[in-house]
């Protein structure tokens, strides 16, 4: 059960960092922007080691509600992540 249990809540983390990331790309796609996936093979693992470097930082520093922090963190890399996704294919890749 407590692997059951870790699992979910692997998927669940996983799913909240790189859902609206990917989102982003697969509606760039089906606009016609035919490499906007490829992109997710540089954000997905940006995203990931900032949420890791941002928690052990706040560990260090010594801040409260570890889970409550961890909650924001992944929130707002993710979000961070789709927006940078979206701004650099549509603004940058696509303008050349």
């Amino acid at each position: 059960m407590k692997i059951l249990i870790t699992f979910v809540l692997i998927v669940a983390f996983l799913g909240g960092l790189w859902g609206p990331a990917w989102y982003i790309a697969k509606k760039l796609t089906k606009g016609g922007d035919t490499h906007a996936m490829r992109s997710l093979r540089v954000i997905f693992p940006s995203q990931l080691i900032a949420v890791v470097l941002l928690a052990f930082l706040a560990d260090a520093v010594g801040l409260r509600n570890p889970a409550g922090l961890l909650v924001t963190i992944v929130c707002s890399v993710s979000l961070t992540g789709a927006g940078a996704l979206f701004i650099f294919r549509v603004f940058v890749a696509i303008g050349r």
